[in-house]
């Protein structure tokens, strides 16, 4: 049967029916028992006659298909059609002992190319074997090998005296699985493309050439001698199949035996399967038992395996009727035979153990020969170990291998427990006494006495899942039959796969919450989870926006320059904690970096100014020589003296340049450099210390602020987002940011694929959710918060998804343990491991440019790479560039209110006012007469207190009245009363036994007009204020300054005083007028009368009452409200606007655009045709009217 490449798959329900298959996985097979599996789980039907066509990705060769269904609608129902071509092919199978060779010394074969393309497919169970290699007489060559089952490439392109151009790369593994391969490598001058199957590797050659030349021989298979670059000493052993060199079909050529094509050794032209086969034992209750030749004196049990667990038994039997046995296991990855047995009655352990590890999925093999005197463990082919010791041997009936069932656990002894696990891995060649154990056999049922357990034969379906290594910065990966581990500790990262940064990107992020940052060691991470490892640095508060972050260095120290005359002869290369690249993208982030630079010198000059060549200099980063000192500018070759004239020499421009020829006296030129472009000094260069001598000081590199937090958006509409590029993360990916919002729910990020999608939204005020699909369904993951995150204060959010797990991490600045301010939940393993997006990553919004995120975004990074927010901002709808606070700097909200930022809105609490309304601006007034009364009974959890505000407006004509009279138990009190003048009074007694007062008699306010008061007491010193004027003030002898005894029954009154009250004014001199902003500390009792009006509870407790009831008409006392200018609205985006970027202005708008007009005209031609019928109808009716009048006439 012709083997077919499959490039599409289409389906559809049962004819007529629900019967329908949702989804479904796919296999090939060229032999019915080996089965590669299609990595995606592909879309079926949502109905049962729809066609859906699903198109596979890569090269897909089988004579066998295999579809599996994982969800349908009813019952399973597929009608499918399938679409590809026959693969015609032209393979070669190797035996070992041979190879194709293609002779190039003649000029026109010659290979002498810039661009190179190796195609090629290959099976084999072996693991070691030469491919193709090529090599010239220039030592040029090309080596492509299969080492252990990894294919590895070694390149050179030429190699000169100053740099070697070998070069090597390695891709692949478990590629000795005797399944189908492919290799494509693809070169264009010296970046080269690896890929193998569906794994990439690119690289780049080492050297400077960029040709490959080849003219003496290309050969496919093996090689004749170990030429350069050849590492493998075998052959290939299996089938090669369609060998691509720059177009040259090998196989094909050479079995034409066109001229220069030739085959050595044995070389058959067709693809021959092999003889060997394997079998799997995938779980822990799959197992083997083979039956035993009982009785003998005699042991010998060998097999070979390949695995990747540490602690596993592989092979058990008894010995001595049962009274010992003999087991073959791995124990911390080391092969372990372990021998029991009995010796008067005492059971006597005899464990052998090799000294290399076994659980690299490598196969490897054991043999172990036992007599009545000795032991023989022969493991790995080669290596031997011998253990003499007294068996008494008497062999069982029987030999378990892979695991045991519970009935040999508890009677025979199988020591499947703890922590010995059954094995989980691939095995062959199994020898039980002697005798081979003929699996085809097995397979079939026909092995006399044998039985397996859910084992799988003519396969090995090992996975080696840290190939390519999923764990990233160089963290090491261990893996099991299920899953794989990485070990993140020395790697300054964390995460399932290392791939979050454990620190900080900046000292900032120290201190998001403004609560500041103690002085101290502290790592960063200025790329997050990009390339970039972390480094120490020294961060400190300076202010509370400002944090200071020192990077340090090897040089700071004083160190003595002498004894070199010629200029720049001195060099001192400066070492940072952090590597250029790292400190780089610190600075990048700073507002401003500063270094501290200091040469001391005797005899011995500097810059040579102002005009010289000069002897001492310094180099930034961009490896320029800088001819200028501290606190003096680019250019100028001055120091910081030549900059003020304060020079020693007034003719030069450095203090060390104004003493040369002096011995005896002492200059010092030192400063400040501060232009970042070329910060930090890496290297400095000193001269004419030869006889004269110096000294220099180099500081720490010292960066101040943070411009990210200023890199941010401020979202006003549910459907406003800005557009990034989109996310890539295939196999892991994180997108981090802070953010600050009133909002209780929102989408942060969005992406879409075709099916696939990654959304970080805020589900409730406690509630932030990571969900994504990558082909599994959709899986989410929540992380519960105590506090609420929508309460105007940043918060950070780091979303990840990786192959083993997704987690979201809210605010891990506040929990001393990282893992309380995460939530994860595990990937499925052998499932979808790519992320698929095409869409932008849309940020504020879903990709509908719904549910959107109202408040401000900062700092966002995806990858570790910052982005722009304060530009996309810019043009972006619904979205203003930075963090636009409506509150701030001017408070829209009246009289003191507290503003609530809503970011696009605002909103005014009132609550410590005596006002109301939208700004609080809303007088809550009543009008009066001099018979009534308000009262209101403090609460008796009301505090003493040492500072108190009175505030009462008012309008009267009337010059008598009680504006406030706070009175306790006690008879402590405080009166505030317009007096028979019509000025202002205050009296009061704290306690001393005497009546204080506070007078204003400049005006006479009984002269209805609107008038303010506020009285101010600190301690003794009391304060009048009159329509926000200061008239009176004044520190008063008195002992108490405590207003006590308010808790207990205290009263406030308004409009005039109950009888019998302290304050010794008259009682039936009440107030008449209209009274409002009546506060006392934080009580406000008119407005809590009216509240109470309303059935409203007020929160400051207490009671109050009007005298009489009801005699209290509310009135505004003729203030008007404040009404703020209505906020600019932005007009929606036009269809265009639409078009060209979602949500985005254009500079130049008509009115309307096509669209519109489009839609309009078809609204009109709507509108005609439904007149036009209307009066046809009409017309019609008139006319069949007219014609019936007519007959009854007639």
């Amino acid at each position: 049967m012709d083997r077919s490449r499959i490039t599409a798959i289409s389906t559809q329900g049962r004819y007529n029916s629900n019967e329908w298959v949702k989804e479904y996985r796919i296999q090939f097979s060229d032999n019915r028992w080996q089965w590669r599996t299609y990595g995606q789980t592909l879309k079926g039907n949502t109905n049962a006659d729809g066609v859906v066509t699903n198109t596979l990705t890569g090269t897909w060769i089988g004579r066998y298909m295999r579809i599996n269904p994982r969800s349908w609608n009813t019952k399973i129902s597929m009608r499918v059609e399938i679409y590809g071509c026959l693969d015609r092919a032209h393979s070669a199978t190797f035996a070992g002992d041979g190879y194709l060779r293609y002779e190039i010394s003649r000029e026109e074969d010659r290979v002498a190319t810039y661009q190179d393309t190796i195609k090629m497919r290959f099976k084999t169970n072996q693991p070691h074997g030469m491919l193709l290699y090529g090599h010239g007489s220039q030592n040029d060559f090309i080596s492509l090998e299969l080492i252990w089952g990894k294919i590895w490439l070694r390149v050179n392109l030429g190699t000169s005296t100053s740099v070697d151009g070998y070069t090597e790369a390695t891709a692949g593994s478990l590629l000795d699985d005797d399944q189908w391969h492919s290799i494509e490598i693809t070169r264009k001058r010296r970046d080269i493309s690896l890929k193998v199957d569906r794994f990439f590797v690119k690289f780049r050659t080492n050297g400077d050439f960029e040709r490959m030349d080849l003219d003496r021989q290309i050969t496919v298979g093996g090689v004749d001698f170990l030429f350069p670059g050849v590492i493998v000493r075998y052959n290939f052993q299996g089938c090669l199949q369609n060998v691509f060199f720059n177009g040259i079909n090998m196989i094909e050529r050479t079995q034409r035996r066109v001229d220069a094509f030739s085959s050595v050794g044995s070389v058959t032209y067709s693809c021959q399967g092999t003889t060997q086969s394997s079998l799997t034992i995938p779980s822990p209750e799959s197992y083997l038992r083979l039956p035993g030749a009982s009785g003998r004196n005699t042991i010998a049990l060998g097999f070979e395996f390949r695995t990747f667990n540490r602690e596993s038994m592989m092979a058990y039997t008894q010995i001595n009727e049962g009274t010992g046995s003999i087991m073959v296991r791995l124990a911390d990855g080391r092969l372990n035979v372990t021998i029991v047995r009995m010796v008067n009655n005492v059971e006597r352990v005899v464990p052998i153990l090799s000294d290399e590890y076994q659980n690299d999925g490598r196969w490897h093999s054991v043999v172990v020969n036992a007599t009545e005197n000795s032991v023989i463990v022969t493991y790995d082919y080669n290596r031997t170990i011998n253990t003499n010791t007294v068996l008494q041997l008497s062999t069982g009936d029987k030999y378990y291998l892979g695991g045991c069932p519970p009935s040999a656990v508890s009677q025979e002894g199988c020591p499947i427990r703890g922590e010995l696990k059954p094995f989980q891995g691939c095995m062959r060649r199994i020898v039980i006494d002697g005798q081979n154990v003929d699996l085809n056999r097995l397979a079939g049922g026909r092995l006399a006495n044998s039985v397996k357990t859910g084992v799988q034969f003519n396969y090995c379906g090992i996975v080696d899942r840290c190939t390519p290594n999923p764990c990233e910065h160089g963290a090491t990966c261990e893996q099991d039959w299920y899953t794989f581990t990485c070990n993140c500790q020395p790697t300054g990262y964390n995460g399932a796969t290392c791939h979050l940064t454990k620190y900080e990107d900046s000292c900032g992020n120290y201190n998001p919450f403004g609560e500041g940052v103690a002085r101290g060691t502290k790592f960063i991470d200025p790329d997050g989870s990009g390339p970039l490892a972390p480094f120490p640095v020294q961060c400190a508060t300076i202010d509370l926006h400002t944090v200071e972050t020192v990077i340090t260095h090897d040089s700071m120290a004083r160190t003595a320059v002498s004894g070199f005359a010629g200029a720049g002869s001195y060099k001192k290369d400066i070492n940072y904690q952090g590597s250029l690249a790292q400190v780089l993208p610190l600075m990048m982030r700073s507002e401003r970096c500063r270094q501290r630079i200091r040469y001391e010198c005797t005899n011995s000059r500097l810059l040579n100014s102002p005009n010289g060549q000069p002897f001492g200099w310094w180099v930034g980063r961009t490896n320029d020589k800088m001819v200028y000192w501290g606190d003096a500018g680019p250019g100028t070759q001055k120091c910081a003296c030549g900059l003020d004239g304060s020079c020693r020499d007034p003719a030069k421009y450095c203090n060390c340049d104004g003493i040369a020829g002096f011995e005896t006296v002492r200059g010092v030129d030192e400063g400040y450099l501060t232009q970042m472009p070329y910060l930090p000094v890496i290297q400095l260069r000193f001269g004419d210390t030869s006889p004269g001598s110096g000294f220099h000081t180099l500081g720490p590199l010292e960066c101040f602020g943070d411009i990210m937090f200023n890199n941010s958006a401020t979202f006003k509409a549910a459907e406003a987002h800005l557009r990034f590029p989109t996310f890539q993360a295939k196999r892991s990916g994180d997108i981090c940011f802070q953010f600050i919002t009133r909002a209780g729910r929102g989408v942060f990020v969005h992406n879409r694929g075709a099916r696939d999608f990654f959304k970080v939204e805020m589900l409730s005020p406690r509630q932030v959710s990571l969900s994504y699909d990558v082909g599994n369904g959709r899986q989410e993951v929540v992380k519960q918060m105590t506090y609420d995150l929508n309460d105007n204060r940043f918060h950070s959010i780091c979303a990840e998804r990786n192959l083993k797990e997704a987690r979201i991490v809210v605010d891990k600045q506040r929990f001393q343990d990282p893992a309380l301010a995460e939530e994860t939940i595990p990937e499925v393993m052998d499932a979808h491991e790519s992320l698929n997006l095409n869409s932008q990553l849309f940020v504020g919004s879903d990709t509908e440019g719904r549910n959107g995120f109202i408040g401000v975004m900062r700092d966002l990074s995806v990858n570790g790479v910052h982005q722009d927010l304060y530009s996309a901002a810019i043009p972006a709808w619904g979205v203003e560039p930075g963090m636009v606070r409506l509150c701030e700097p001017v408070n829209p909200c009246q009289n003191n209110a507290t503003c609530i930022e809503g970011w696009g809105f605002y909103e005014c609490n009132c609550t410590l006012t005596p006002h109301e309304g939208p700004t609080c601006s809303n007088e809550i007034g009543a009008r009066m007469e001099s018979s009534s009364y308000l009262e209101y009974t403090f609460p008796s959890e009301f505090r003493d207190s040492v500072k108190d505000n009175i505030t009462v407006g008012f309008i009267t004509e009337h010059k008598q009245g009680i504006l406030m009279h706070v009175v306790s138990e006690t008879g402590n009190y405080m009166t505030l009363r317009i007096k028979d003048s019509g000025g202002i009074q205050l009296r009061f007694d704290l306690g001393d036994g005497r009546d204080e007062e506070l007078n204003n008699d400049l005006h006479d306010y009984a002269d209805d007009q609107y008038h303010t008061v506020n009285i101010t007491r600190v301690g003794k010193r009391v304060s009048m204020l009159v329509d926000g004027y200061l008239l009176n003030q004044r520190t008063f002898d008195i002992s108490n300054d405590r207003f006590k005894g308010l808790s207990n029954n205290g009263k406030l009154f308004v409009g005039r005083i109950q009888r019998g009250g302290s304050g010794d004014t008259p009682s039936n001199k009440g107030f008449k007028g209209c009274i409002s902003r009546v506060m006392f500390n934080d009580v406000f009792p008119l407005k809590f009368y009216f509240l109470k009006k309303q059935n409203i509870e007020f929160q400051r407790g207490g009671t109050v009452r009007a005298v009489p009831d009801d005699s209290l008409l509310r009135s505004s006392c003729g203030i008007e409200p404040v009404i703020m200018p209505p906020r600019t609205v932005e007009p929606w985006p036009t269809a265009q606007g639409l078009r060209d970027y979602g949500w985005v202005r254009s500079a130049q708008t008509s009115p309307l655009d096509d669209t519109d007009w489009r839609i309009l005209i078809g609204m009109v031609a709507v509108m005609i045709i439904a007149v036009s019928v209307l009066l046809f109808l009409m017309c019609r009716q008139v006319y069949r009217h007219q014609k019936g009048k007519e007959s009854v006439e007639s």
